[in-house]
């Protein structure tokens, strides 16, 4: 399949909770995703669908040809933060894990993430977050692109992006 730069591209980005806490609690969750939702509206950015756990988030959005990956993974992460921060969710020194993984996704393959993201609670019953990120991306045989980094820096292994031990 040919993918031009001139298209909206699928991408699906998982983030993680600094040290992989479970900070995300099941109760508020939904009302997190809300915000999530509205805050990516705001900014013009098409959310299609968010999910995850206690310790990460994953959406899968239409990338537009003008939007930068890591300036909507910035907005998108610290936006967040802030709302957990701000309806006290979380303690006030909250953090993301500073980095995220993302890799674009073939038009025929948005059912099947669709369906997984809403399963998050099942999933993660079944298979560790190591196992599912290797499954959906790393290992798909029509994924385009995968980048795991920081929000304006540096690529990271996944080992890194998951510890969140960066530079250590």
């Amino acid at each position: 399949m040919t993918y031009s730069a001139h298209l909206p591209q699928w991408i699906h980005a998982v983030w993680f909770t600094h040290e992989q806490a479970p900070s995300l609690d099941p109760s508020w969750q939904k009302a997190f995703f809300e915000a999530l939702t509205a805050q990516a509206r705001q900014a013009d950015i098409y959310l299609d669908l968010a999910g995850g756990t206690a310790d990460h988030v994953h959406i899968l959005l239409k990338l537009s040809p003008q939007q930068a990956l890591a300036g909507v993974m910035e907005i998108l992460m610290q936006g967040t933060a802030d709302w957990l921060r701000q309806q006290k969710k979380v303690s006030a020194d909250f953090a993301w894990s500073p980095g995220y993984a993302a890799s674009s996704v073939s038009p025929d393959r948005v059912p099947m993430l669709r369906r997984h993201l809403r399963r998050q609670a099942q999933v993660h019953q079944q298979i560790p977050l190591e196992r599912e990120l290797w499954e959906l991306d790393l290992h798909a045989q029509d994924v385009q692109c995968v980048v795991v980094g920081l929000v304006n820096g540096p690529r990271l292994t996944p080992q890194e992006l998951l510890s969140g031990r960066v530079g250590a």
